[in-house]
């Protein structure tokens, strides 16, 4: 079970990255968004909910072991790998309410404050979860050997981050559009 995860947490990491991904594509072809008219806000709120989403997502993954609320019994959590040890949540207590009130609830709060997403910060937080992560499933997840599938996904991500410099270049060798 937990190998079938693999797959599930790359791609909500992968979501995590939309915001920029669409902010790329903006700025390589310009032209095609100015021809999507009144409709490209739609897709640059989506692009950034699902960053948020998906970054809430995340954030409970690598939560450590009794803090916070108990996960469901179908959550899975980066302690549920045998001997890991998570680095712990990454979203500060004020970020994950206004994430958990701005998306996934229809709330007074939703109204009275328009939050500034300091996405970059929060996306560097969960990069070094992500490397140390990626790290330990190629050396110490047996499951997870040269020739499973999902292993070159994971060392390319992995590669990708280590080498993480401008925030354009990552996301388009994590999405494999080199």
């Amino acid at each position: 079970m937990l190998l079938d995860m693999v797959e599930h947490i790359l791609y909500a990491f992968n979501q995590a990255s939309a915001v920029f991904v669409w902010a790329q594509a903006k700025e390589e072809n310009p032209l095609a968004v100015r021809g999507l008219g009144k409709h490209w806000p739609v897709i640059h709120n989506a692009s950034l909910e699902s960053t948020l989403i998906n970054m809430r997502a995340l954030n409970e993954f690598f939560r450590a072991p009794g803090v916070g609320k108990p996960p469901m019994n179908d959550d899975v959590r980066a302690s549920d790998y045998p001997n890991y040890i998570t680095q712990g949540s990454f979203l500060t207590t004020d970020n994950e309410k206004t994430i958990n009130k701005h998306l996934a609830h229809i709330s007074v709060r939703r109204a009275e404050v328009k939050p500034e997403w300091l996405i970059r910060t929060l996306i560097d937080s969960a990069f070094e979860r992500m490397v140390h992560f990626l790290g330990y499933l190629l050396r110490d997840f047996p499951p997870l050997h040269a020739h499973h599938p999902q292993f070159m996904k994971v060392v390319e991500i992995r590669d990708a981050l280590r080498e993480y410099t401008p925030i354009g270049r990552i996301y388009t060798s994590i999405l494999g559009k080199k």
